[in-house]
């Protein structure tokens, strides 16, 4: 593989990491306030696996790129002048790799990612049926990134994204997560292929779940994310674009901790890597 052939698999490569994606997935009832005082830690884990590349709608070649990631979070619930707010720490690590057809991209692995700190403000919050959520999180180029590297953890940028949610019960077993945010970039201006320019990205969710009983909730869920188009020394990119699928189950293992884990896939992708399985977890601790 040439080298202006590297940097384009390179760029795709870029716009599919989950802990440093341009958009923020949310799980079913992430939005649900805690009582105020309530501190939580949670650990997510996802292995994916890509196993195609598309140029717009059209399939390229066959290469891999499996990512195996995770975040560790950390959540405060409180409240100040009558907001009730969540301040919050994620800092991911992980590893990711390309075989196949783009073997020549190689992997970077055991490395800390971009470290993010967010805070959640409840705008509706008065009843237990119905929660509106806002949150503005700020990434840090804190992430290992060489610019000589096809593939690296962290983006060497800076990024805000601000992301709203509505949670509706519908009753005591059913409802939905609806859930947009957007993406601003700052340049990344130390790469060998010279600076990279990126507009802003989106990404829509919308998701239902069941309560099946104290113990277990039911969830499925779909997304479309748009990343925004790239500019490369000037040179012009159309976005990525990525709609998925996913299904889960939470199980209550006691009122301080809990288990949550979806498998999902995408349906259909444009001028990136598609993702033919992933699977995710996060485990939760209050106290």
């Amino acid at each position: 593989m040439n080298r202006k052939a590297l940097n384009k698999w390179a760029l795709a490569a870029m716009s599919l990491l989950p802990l440093t994606g341009h958009a923020l997935d949310i799980d079913a009832q992430d939005y649900r306030l805690a009582p105020l005082g309530t501190n939580i830690f949670l650990l997510y884990g996802q292995y994916a696996n890509r196993d195609a590349y598309y140029a717009g709608n059209d399939k390229v070649n066959d290469g891999e790129l499996e990512t195996q990631i995770g975040i560790a979070r950390f959540v405060h619930y409180a409240e100040i002048a009558g907001v009730k707010i969540a301040p919050q720490l994620l800092i991911p690590f992980g590893k990711v790799k390309a075989s196949g057809d783009v073997a020549a991209l190689g992997e970077s692995s055991g490395v800390l990612g971009d470290v993010i700190l967010a805070n959640t403000f409840w705008l509706i919050n008065k009843s237990k049926d119905k929660y509106v959520g806002f949150t503005p999180f700020f990434s840090f180029p804190t992430g290992s990134y060489k610019d000589e590297n096809a593939l690296n953890i962290g983006e060497n940028r800076y990024k805000t994204t601000l992301q709203a949610s509505y949670l509706q019960y519908w009753n005591e077993k059913f409802g939905t997560d609806l859930t947009a945010d957007v993406t601003f970039y700052g340049d990344n201006k130390d790469d060998v292929k010279g600076t990279i320019k990126q507009d802003m990205g989106y990404q829509l969710q919308a998701d239902v779940f069941y309560n099946l009983n104290p113990k277990f909730t039911l969830s499925a869920g779909v997304s479309y994310m748009d990343a925004g188009d790239t500019s490369v020394k000037g040179v012009d990119q159309d976005a990525s674009t990525q709609s998925k699928i996913w299904a889960g189950t939470t199980y209550n293992i006691n009122q301080r901790s809990n288990l949550l884990m979806t498998v999902g896939r995408d349906i259909d992708v444009e001028n990136t890597f598609k993702e033919n399985f992933r699977f995710n977890f996060r485990y939760v601790y209050l106290f």
